[in-house]
């Protein structure tokens, strides 16, 4: 049942002294941003950091990939739910645009900063908490602020674990995505154990989304990124955790061979005969020392144990440069996977979905390399390929949960996720355009062969590419129309302009 769309009014809040910017007013981007940065601050006196600041500076440049780094018109610092609120309001009366950044980890410019606008960050919203339900369920409260890594070093310390990403300082967006866990195979993705995400709506009002309530936009923030509402907390399921099974595996360029062999055997044997188990091949080409190298994070769901089981003994079979496996926390493994991914390079990825076939693995990574290595020593360049099956337990784990918006529910098949990404010192134009143009010519083989998956993963998606669409029209016309409901004219379409976007 969707709940009536109020009115927006400012009567009762902070801001109803506020004069209203004129819709009339012929003025630019900048002094737009401006104006509603002058309204903002006058209200949040503060919680506005202004540009030529350390704290603008700092939050600014808070992100992964330089590509994010814009010029927002200021910064907003919130400190509770209320306060989301009422900037909302003061953006919706004013024609602001804004942007909505959590732990940043995003490449696609704009996906979580803004030029010109507002930014809201959530530097001080970073909350972590424990509770039990009437129901004996137990779940985690995450403030959007927080990063993976201190969700997963709170629970450590209770023996339990959370469906949230696999590196340390990734954000809560992952799950408004989809999102990949170290326990995903036997329960999922991220979305699919979301128990409740309180959120801020259009018309500012403060909503708890569940199963239960409101289920409509319950299942369409799941895949639906910031389409419809600013997320200010996040409750997760939780699971029995404890110290497990886990490191990384790299291995020279010698072991390719083998590498794609297991690559394939986890895909549709390990993760599939057994849930409990975990993997996420990558490897990388760094064009400074022409070197090629597998770096494989790897884990199993065992808290009696520092081996890896019988069914995962393969990852051992290979000529190993480096072998972490052994008895760890979550967060130290999060922490781990997360070394050599640092801030700070411009990051351009892109992503496509086949179903598992050992061959097309071979021919996508070979091709991606060839081209590589055809650029040169360029400074800093490096490619990254990562292929992440998805099981059919783990796509329709979410249909008892409240379903999700991903349109995979049903699928019968193993598919892998394939992850093309380019890193560079500084950005280039001529090879962005020459990495998408290969991009474009790998997705069409793939598709001439009978392989290609309409499905686009959001987390590893680039700048372009039709997210919505690949979720089928089904599932299109369902999120357009809980839009139209929620958010009937547009303030999350029209205001929040980055990112993937709905209509």
């Amino acid at each position: 049942m969707v709940p009536p769309i109020f009115s927006i009014f400012l009567t009762t809040s902070a801001l109803s002294f506020l004069p209203l910017l004129s819709s009339a007013q012929n003025t630019s981007a900048q002094q737009k941003g401006a104006q509603c940065c002058k309204l903002l601050t006058q209200a949040f006196p503060s919680k506005v950091a202004q540009n030529g600041t350390t704290a603008y500076t700092v939050d600014d440049t808070d992100f992964w990939s330089t590509s994010e780094w814009l010029s927002p018109s200021c910064i907003f610092q919130p400190t509770e739910s209320q306060d989301v609120s009422d900037a909302v309001k003061l953006f919706v009366e004013n024609d602001c645009e804004f942007a909505i950044r959590g732990g940043g980890h995003s490449a696609v410019p704009g996906a979580a900063n803004i030029d010109d606008g507002i930014l809201i960050t959530f530097a001080n919203m970073k909350n972590i908490s424990i509770h039990t339900d009437s129901q004996d369920v137990q779940y985690v409260s995450v403030q959007p602020g927080a990063v993976w890594g201190d969700v997963y070093t709170y629970c450590d310390q209770f023996a339990v674990v959370p469906m949230c990403g696999r590196y340390y300082p990734v954000g809560t967006g992952l799950a408004l995505g989809a999102g990949f866990s170290f326990l995903s195979n036997a329960n999922g993705f991220a979305v699919d154990n979301i128990k409740t995400y309180e959120a801020v709506l259009a018309n500012g009002a403060i909503v708890e989304v569940s199963q239960t309530n409101s289920p409509d936009l319950f299942r369409s923030l799941k895949g639906g990124g910031n389409n419809f509402a600013v997320v200010t907390r996040y409750d997760l399921l939780l699971y029995p955790g404890g110290p497990v099974v886990g490191g990384q595996i790299t291995t020279p360029e010698n072991q390719t061979e083998k590498w794609l062999d297991l690559t394939y055997d986890y895909s549709v044997r390990q993760a599939v005969l057994d849930v409990n188990t975990h993997a996420l091949p990558a490897i990388l080409y760094m064009a400074g020392t022409d070197e090629v190298i597998t770096n494989t994070p790897v884990y199993y769901n065992s808290h009696n144990s520092s081996v890896l089981p019988p069914i995962m003994a393969g990852w051992y079979n290979m000529t190993a440069l480096n072998d972490t496996v052994r008895q760890a926390s979550y967060a130290a493994l999060a922490l781990e996977f997360n070394e050599n991914q640092g801030d700070g390079q411009f990051q351009e990825q892109r992503t496509y979905t086949i179903t598992a076939n050992r061959e097309e693995y071979a021919r996508v990574w070979y091709s991606f390399l060839k081209w590589g290595r055809s650029i040169g020593n360029v400074t800093g360049l490096t490619l990254l390929h990562c292929n992440m099956p998805l099981t059919p337990r783990m796509m329709n784990a979410g249909v008892e949960k409240g379903s999700n918006s991903l349109g995979l529910a049903g699928t019968d098949d193993v598919l892998s996720i394939l992850y093309f990404g380019l890193s560079l010192d500084t950005y280039n134009e001529t090879i962005v355009n020459s990495f998408n143009s290969l991009f474009d010519t790998l997705q069409s083989g793939s598709k001439s062969r009978g392989l290609l998956n309409p499905y686009i993963m959001w987390n590893y998606a680039g700048l372009g590419q039709d997210i919505f669409l690949s979720y089928g029209q089904s599932s299109l016309n369902f999120m357009k129309e809980v839009s139209k409901q929620y958010d009937p004219t547009g303030v999350f379409q029209r205001l929040v302009p980055g990112g993937f976007k709905l209509f």
